[in-house]
């Protein structure tokens, strides 16, 4: 009996665009030389996203009405941190939540004056959460066009959101 030949699988749209950015991503949360964990994490972030600002950050105060970041990147360049109320914002459903993701339009979802001030079309984010499942903060993705894919945005955020608990440690006040 004649067996047939395996047909090959085309691999999906856009599988390269999934493997750099997840190569991107464990080569971020494997990084182990030197420089600012935090900063290195949302910059490779970025890259992998190929998304304009990508923050980390954590509730200011218990319950959560301000975030404060750790760490931001617009566009390749680190930036000073910042704390902004929650309130009219997409973090607020993201904080001890879940999975955000706006691919256009955000702008006229939330009254967020810091969307407006950068211009964001889609908006990205995911909770972060301990190692004994306390929400701690959120990481988000913020781009000035709008998103690609749902699942590549999620499944790269899930893999920078087990990357930071350490550094998120030695940051904690």
């Amino acid at each position: 009996m004649d067996v047939p030949a395996a047909t090959p699988i085309p691999p999906p749209a856009g599988a390269a665009v999934w493997q750099r950015a997840l190569a991107q991503a464990a080569d971020a949360v494997a990084h182990r030389g030197p420089g600012d964990i935090l900063e290195i994490l949302v910059l490779a972030a970025a890259r992998a996203l190929d998304v304009d600002l990508v923050f980390i950050g954590v509730p200011a105060e218990d319950p959560p009405v301000s975030v404060r970041s750790l760490a931001v990147c617009d566009r390749g360049e680190v930036l000073p941190a910042f704390c902004c109320s929650l309130d009219g914002t997409p973090c607020q459903f993201v904080i001890g939540q879940a999975f955000q993701y706006h691919p256009d339009g955000v702008q006229r979802l939330f009254a967020d004056p810091h969307l407006r001030a950068v211009g964001a079309a889609g908006y990205s984010a995911i909770p972060l959460f301990d190692s004994l499942g306390d929400a701690i903060g959120l990481m988000a993705a913020v781009h000035r066009r709008p998103l690609g894919e749902r699942a590549l945005f999620e499944a790269v955020l899930r893999v920078f959101s087990g990357g930071h608990r350490p550094a998120h440690r030695r940051h904690r006040p």
